[in-house]
């Protein structure tokens, strides 16, 4: 499919990006003991770390919706384009 082929490989880059942000967000949360902070409320590394953790979160939500978006589109002008075609192979 030449004509969306681009749209299809950016939404399979927007899908690695965001398994690579959650797996960011993953060993944030780990590390930077954002769990502890849940818990109790301590010094500014703490709270760094949940900022870390909601950033890498919300970039990793936010570019799976968009490869989504982007997967949708390309399915269905696929589906446009092959009736398209049955249609003017029909007519001739």
């Amino acid at each position: 499919m030449p004509y969306f082929e681009r749209s299809n490989k950016f939404a399979n880059i927007l899908i690695f990006f965001s398994i690579i942000f959650f797996l960011i967000a993953v060993v944030v949360i780990f590390k930077g003991s954002v769990l502890d902070q849940v818990f109790q409320y301590s010094n500014g590394n703490y709270v760094s770390s949940g900022i870390y953790f909601t950033i890498f979160i919300l970039l990793s939500v936010f570019t799976c919706i968009v490869a989504i978006a982007l997967k949708c589109v390309v399915k269905d002008a696929r589906y446009e384009f092959a009736e398209i075609k049955r249609e003017l192979s029909g007519k001739s």
